[in-house]
């Protein structure tokens, strides 16, 4: 089955904040961060069953390397990214976007 990816605009919103954050750490580190966002995002596009459900129908996949976690919803062929979250900091934010 082919899916589709929809990063909803709170997640992008995510990812931009914490990309700036370890830009101003380190150029490379930033840009590094987006490489396995954007990774994690294919492997989930390719099969998103693999990652645990969380919470009702949220599946949560964790960034290598890095202290986050993309939250997403499956919805026939259309995966809905609803959050990019650091893992030690408001763990239940992502449930409001659901």
């Amino acid at each position: 089955m082919s899916y589709s990816v929809i990063v909803r605009p709170e997640a992008e919103e995510d990812v931009e904040s914490a990309y700036r954050w370890y830009q101003r750490k380190s150029r490379d580190r930033g840009t590094y961060f987006l490489r396995v966002v954007r990774a994690l995002l294919g492997t989930i596009e390719r099969n998103p069953g693999i990652y645990p459900k969380v919470y009702q129908d949220v599946h949560r996949a964790l960034l290598r390397g890095f202290p986050y976690a993309i939250y997403y919803v499956e919805e026939g062929d259309v995966i809905h990214v609803v959050a990019c979250t650091h893992t030690r900091r408001h763990p239940r934010r992502w449930r409001s976007r659901i």
